[in-house]
C-alpha cells in the first residue's frame, strides 16, 4: 500500500505539473495561444472522463497491467507534446494524458476494495493522501527538477518529467510481472 501511495504521489505531482505547464509550453514553442492552452486543459478533462466511463472494459482487457500501461502511455504522450509542432497533436496527446492518468486512480481504489474492510480503508486513505500531497506539491516538483537538472525551458522540464514516468513505467512492468510469476508459482 505504501508503494502504491509513493507511486501515486510521483505520478500526480508530474501530471498536475503538466497541467500547470502546458500553456507556457505552447507559448514557449510558439505553436499556440493561451486560449489554446485553456482548451487543451479541457481536453485533458475529456480524456479523464472517457477513462472513468470505460474503466470496467479497460480493466477486463488489461487487468493488473493497467498501471504500467497507463504510466507508459502517460510518459510517452507527455514526451510527444514536447516535440510536437502542432496544436492538434498536442491536444490529442493531452487527451491521452488525461485518459491514462484517470485509469490509475480507479484501479488503485478497486484493488484496495477487494481486501478486507480494514485494509480497504487504510489503502483508500493512503491513495487519497498521496493524491492530495502530490497535487499540492506539484509546483515544487517542477522547481526541484528544474534546479537539480539545471533546466532552462518548460520543454526540458516536461521532457524530463516524461523520462521519469517512462522509467517508472519500466519498473512497474517489472513489479507486475514478478508479482504475476510469484502468484503462478504459489498456485502450482
Amino acid at each position: 500500500m505504501i508503494g502504491y501511495g509513493l507511486l501515486l504521489f510521483v505520478i500526480v505531482a508530474i501530471f498536475i505539473n503538466y497541467n500547470l505547464q502546458i500553456t507556457p509550453l505552447i507559448l514557449e514553442k510558439n505553436i499556440g495561444t493561451a486560449t489554446n492552452g485553456s482548451n487543451i486543459i479541457a481536453f485533458i478533462g475529456l480524456g479523464a472522463f472517457v477513462a472513468g466511463f470505460s474503466f470496467g472494459k479497460v480493466y477486463k482487457t488489461f487487468g493488473n497491467y493497467i498501471v504500467p500501461l497507463s504510466i507508459l502511455l502517460l510518459g510517452s504522450s507527455m514526451f510527444v507534446t514536447t516535440i510536437s509542432q502542432s496544436i492538434i497533436l498536442t491536444t490529442v496527446c493531452s487527451m491521452i494524458i488525461g485518459f491514462s492518468f484517470r485509469c490509475i486512480m480507479p484501479y488503485l481504489l478497486h484493488t484496495f476494495a477487494q481486501h478486507i474492510a480494514k485494509v480497504a480503508k487504510l489503502g483508500t486513505t493512503i491513495v487519497l493522501i498521496a493524491y492530495n500531497l502530490g497535487a499540492t506539491l506539484s509546483p515544487y516538483e517542477g522547481r526541484i527538477i528544474t534546479q537539480l537538472l539545471q533546466l532552462d525551458t518548460v520543454q526540458s522540464l516536461i521532457s524530463s518529467n516524461a523520462m521519469i514516468l517512462l522509467l517508472v513505467s519500466v519498473a512497474s512492468f517489472g513489479v507486475v510481472t514478478l508479482h504475476r510469476k510469484k502468484k503462478n508459482i504459489q498456485q502450482t
